[in-house]
């Protein structure tokens, strides 16, 4: 997703595999959209295709569950590949063919079917009012060593805050995409002198703050205290808060609301 309708513009975000967008512009090959967090950008018109065979209530469908995991375009020896889809991506099973060789079918952009490895699946998570010590374990960690990259939301590169998105989305919960934005959300309180615990977001205000947003990063919370983040240096990495520069520049932690908050 571009900031401007150009192949040389700034990327300020992705689209992901299967996400409905909104299309609310035309300009020559480009598409003004609106992910499901709210986000807009410019996005090539191949990129996009009609929704089919999607709605409706009893459609079973899942979330990819393994970090990168590509599909075929059918079951047999030496299928070949369509493409790669990575965590947190939701599909939909497609319920007129069954399963072979640990494979089974999903639907495609086309209707058509594609076929993933069953073991890569899980269901869809529903939201839930806090994040438990194992779930970041299971679904933060397998995201270290991924590079940074600015505008990133996949484990091919990825921000601070698509990091810190793409953690809760594989936990059932939808947050904005920015850091300053997650920072803000309704959605989760502001910690006073509670102790930190797994799940829990961290936000600290650098020493450049070039777009003047009083938060510049965002990490996740895994055992106090360390964290997980996309860090603009190393990638997705652990770093400590009793650390500098983190120590010095931690402004804020948040925390799901629960019922009562």
């Amino acid at each position: 997703m571009k900031a401007v309708p150009r192949d040389d513009a700034e990327r300020v975000s992705q689209a992901l595999y299967g996400e409905a967008v909104d299309v609310l512009e035309s300009c020559g090959m480009f598409r003004r959209v609106a992910t499901p967090d709210g986000y807009e950008g410019w996005v090539v018109a191949d990129a996009l295709a009609p929704v089919r065979g999607l709605g409706g209530d009893e459609v079973d469908r899942r979330m990819v569950v393994s970090l990168i995991e590509p599909i075929y375009a059918s079951a047999g020896r030496g299928a070949r590949q369509v493409t790669l889809l990575t965590a947190g991506v939701s599909i939909i099973l497609d319920t007129r063919l069954g399963g072979e060789r640990g494979l089974v079918p999903i639907v495609g952009p086309d209707g058509g079917g594609m076929w993933i490895r069953r073991a890569a699946l899980g269901h869809v998570p529903e939201s839930r009012g806090r994040l438990a010590a194992s779930d970041v374990r299971r679904f933060a960690l397998p995201f270290v060593g991924v590079p940074y990259l600015w505008g990133g939301r996949t484990p091919f590169g990825i921000d601070c805050s698509g990091f810190s998105q793409r953690v809760y989305a594989l936990c059932g919960v939808t947050l904005p995409r920015d850091a300053y934005q997650q920072a803000a959300w309704a959605g989760a309180r502001v910690l006073g002198d509670e102790t930190m615990r797994a799940g829990d977001l961290v936000f600290f205000a650098g020493d450049k703050d070039p777009l003047e947003r009083g938060i510049t990063h965002v990490g996740v919370v895994l055992e106090p205290p360390h964290f997980v983040h996309a860090s603009g240096n190393a990638g997705v990495a652990v770093s400590s808060l009793d650390a500098d520069p983190y120590r010095r520049q931690l402004r804020c932690a948040t925390r799901l609301r629960e019922t009562g908050d």
